[in-house]
């Protein structure tokens, strides 16, 4: 049987967002015209030596239903979550992150000479595996051995396998089977990795320029590569040579429900989820010293509201921050955009009474609320 080579069905270039307690990334799946790319749901891309750009960085939030891969290109990123864990990771390492039925973590850029660069992607897990334990993985880059291949590309490996299954990543086991590749090409460099047909793929190009596809299609970085299906992905290096970051997963086609952080299959345990982080219950089964710290937060959250509701407003109107604005009553949508986002939802807007500590969350990552098909949103 011949085997073809993918096509690229398009170039997408990220969208430049504030998110956060006011860090400037550029997103490219997870905005108004990418919702998402089952079963990827989130992408973005972070580079700045401007302190001013990330240093207020991403404070206690919670998650459930996700993984999050955080790959760091240059810089450090604290963090610490109510697993236990802590620690910094930097230049070269990974963080690996699923939050099943629940976590409260932080990410805190650290300021330093050579700024920070690195992307996130947000993986979306089944509905068997969305109340599951969080675990946690930190890799550091001496554990993403780096390959040269005969072709000059070097690659590293963070999950599936390589080359024909001669290289293999340390993350594995997971639902969708996941190929996350990290790729460089010097000038003169080409690359070729077979890819399961009918599995989502993309390639994100942080650097330099890269032609895609049996056509060579030039992609100045940085953007969005998303592949038509077939057998295999191949590029090669432009004039100055590039680097990406190659994706491919099997699609799960389910309904997604989605509110802030939290990503289920239907509005009602997202409406369950809002619930449990309203009276206190969002971790307390499993984990009672996170739950601690989770209404320790939670407090603080309803003080610093009640604080700047004091407060005399000034003359001029002015928007509200986004981490503290209560959801909308419901309305049709359509094709109009969110106030909490670039994109819109893909029907009426679900009506949520907003507490502190739900207000506290809205300035996290993708806030509308849906539920739709997988299948018709893909």
């Amino acid at each position: 049987m011949t085997q073809s080579s993918r096509p690229v069905a398009s170039v997408i270039a990220p969208e430049p967002v504030r998110e956060g307690a006011g860090v400037n990334l550029r997103r490219s799946i997870g905005t108004r015209g990418l919702d998402h790319l089952d079963p990827f749901l989130l992408l973005d891309h972070f580079e700045s030596a401007d302190a001013a750009d990330y240093a207020a960085g991403f404070p206690f939030h919670p998650h459930r239903g996700i993984e999050t891969v955080t790959v760091v290109r240059q810089g450090q990123i604290r963090h610490a979550d109510s697993l236990g864990h802590s620690g910094t990771i930097g230049a070269g390492d990974l963080q690996w992150m699923t939050a099943g039925s629940g976590i409260l973590h932080e990410e805190m850029p650290q300021v330093r000479p050579e700024g920070i660069g690195g992307l996130q992607l947000w993986l979306n897990l089944p509905a068997s595996e969305k109340m599951s334990r969080p675990k946690y993985r930190d890799l550091q880059a001496g554990q993403l051995v780096e390959t040269v291949t005969d072709e000059g590309a070097r690659l590293r490996v963070i999950a599936g396998d390589a080359a024909g299954g001669r290289i293999t990543g340390p993350v594995e086991g997971l639902a969708v089977a996941p190929k996350f590749i990290d790729v460089v090409l010097p000038p003169g460099a080409s690359f070729r990795e077979a890819v399961p047909r009918g599995h989502t793929a993309f390639a994100y190009a942080d650097d330099g320029e890269v032609r895609f596809g049996d056509t060579r299609t030039p992609v100045q970085a940085p953007a969005l590569v998303i592949f038509g299906d077939g057998d295999f992905v191949e590029a090669a290096a432009g004039p100055i040579g590039g680097r990406f970051l190659l994706a491919s997963a099997r699609p799960l086609h389910e309904p997604i429900a989605r509110y802030g952080p939290f990503v289920m299959n239907t509005r009602a345990e997202i409406e369950r989820t809002l619930q449990e982080l309203r009276t206190g219950r969002f971790m307390a089964s499993r984990r009672p010293a996170a739950a601690r710290r989770w209404r320790s937060a939670r407090t603080s959250a309803a003080r610093a509201s009640t604080s700047a509701a004091r407060r005399p407003r000034p003359r001029s109107r002015r928007r509200a921050s986004p981490t503290m604005r209560a959801a909308p009553a419901s309305s049709d949508c359509g094709s109009r955009r969110s106030r909490w986002t670039s994109r819109p939802c893909c029907g009426p807007r679900e009506r949520s009474r907003s507490s502190p500590a739900t207000a506290s969350i809205a300035g996290s990552k993708g806030r509308t609320i849906h539920a739709c098909s997988a299948a018709t949103r893909a």
